[in-house]
């Protein structure tokens, strides 16, 4: 993700265009580890559809040797639902590192 954030971003913009969407703006590459040291890879951004913004992130979880995709989609107002999402994947244990 760290060195394809432009294509991310280029698709982003299509995908946006096609279905009259505006881009706001991106969030960046980044990577941390949750509470028990699984890496989380996370990218987003943030549109407007019909007078409403939304705020999308997709997760990468390196887990036991594979890979967990999740996705969270959120209207820009419901900025308060992040921190259980994020505790949710701070949660997050798949076993052995």
């Amino acid at each position: 993700l760290d060195k394809t954030q432009d294509v991310y971003q280029d698709n982003k913009k299509k995908w946006a265009e096609q279905v009259g969407a505006t881009p706001l703006s991106f969030k960046n590459y980044e990577v941390s580890a949750n509470k028990h040291g699984h890496k989380i890879h996370k990218i987003g951004f943030s549109y407007e559809h019909e007078q409403k913004t939304y705020v999308e992130r997709s997760y990468y979880i390196e887990c036991r040797g594979k890979i967990l995709f999740s996705k969270s989609l959120r209207l820009q107002e419901n900025e308060q639902h992040d921190k259980d999402f994020d505790d949710l994947l701070s949660s997050l244990d798949c076993g052995g590192v």
